[in-house]
């Protein structure tokens, strides 16, 4: 799921980060941080602007309904950013 999730960011053209949440010291702390803001332990979690906007399942709703790109772009636009910042487990 995170691929397609990298590869949906990916293809609207906006440019993002990607941290490897194992690759932190408290990895597992900001796996139960991400419960507890609602990802249900789902990485990847993507954020704008230092909040979270989805996890990997809304990703994929919002995507079907068309208002993932334009939720990207739109904030990218209106806050004057590039883009956005997807937490995922190493590979």
């Amino acid at each position: 799921m995170t691929d397609y999730v990298e590869t949906l960011i990916h293809s609207f053209g906006v440019e993002y980060k990607v941290y490897e949440i194992d690759g932190f010291q408290n990895g597992q702390e900001i796996k139960r941080a991400l419960l507890v803001l609602g990802c249900n332990s789902s990485v990847p979690a993507v954020f704008i602007e230092k909040e979270l906007v989805v996890g990997a399942k809304k990703a994929i709703i919002l995507n079907l309904r068309g208002e993932l790109k334009h939720l990207f772009r739109d904030v990218a636009i209106n806050r004057g950013i590039e883009g956005g910042v997807m937490l995922r487990q190493g590979t």
